[in-house]
């Protein structure tokens, strides 16, 4: 195995006030927990059994999002396991995350992110696959505990207007 492509994850969108310890938990063992242990053990065996190694995780924007409850913690968590992972299992092993806005399943149906966004468009799965390629290209050897935001530009839509 040279890939390893962490895309588990749970929802947990239950606002803050009504957030129970069990939906808490359900979030993180779903997004964090699980994709930390699978990358420890596969990366680590990777690293010594093959001397070179891919991995690549999915978050969400949703990491950015301070009302998406436990599901934005344990996206951010996520983002930061990226940073961790890479550190410890570098060089021979890269670690990098994709961040997509939404996805959609059908690339023949364009639907707008449910977010403002500068291009409102949200990610096709396959477009989400093609860049996970990329990134295990030989082009990207130098590349590792960076996350790729793919959202539709909605980074760099301001809060406030352009003149004020």
């Amino acid at each position: 195995m040279d890939v390893l492509i962490l895309c588990a994850g749970t929802v947990g969108l239950r606002s803050f006030e009504n957030l129970s310890r069990k939906e808490l938990d359900v979030a993180y063992d779903g997004n964090v927990k699980g994709n930390f242990m699978l990358a420890k053990e596969l990366g680590y065996w990777m690293k010594e059994t093959r001397g070179v190694g891919r991995i690549i995780q999915y978050t969400a924007m949703s990491a950015e999002n301070t009302s998406h409850s436990a599901y934005g913690m344990a996206k951010a968590a996520q983002m930061q396991n990226g940073g961790f992972l890479a550190y410890h299992l570098g060089p021979e092993v890269t670690i990098n995350t994709l961040q997509p806005i939404r996805i959609d399943q059908d690339p023949t149906h364009e639907v707008a992110p449910p977010y403002k966004s500068l291009l409102g468009r949200s990610v096709h799965a396959r477009k989400l696959a093609r860049m996970s390629l990329l990134l295990c290209d030989s082009a990207f050897d130098t590349v590792t505990g960076e996350v790729v935001r793919m959202d539709s530009g909605r980074h760099v839509v301001p809060t406030y207007p352009r003149t004020l």
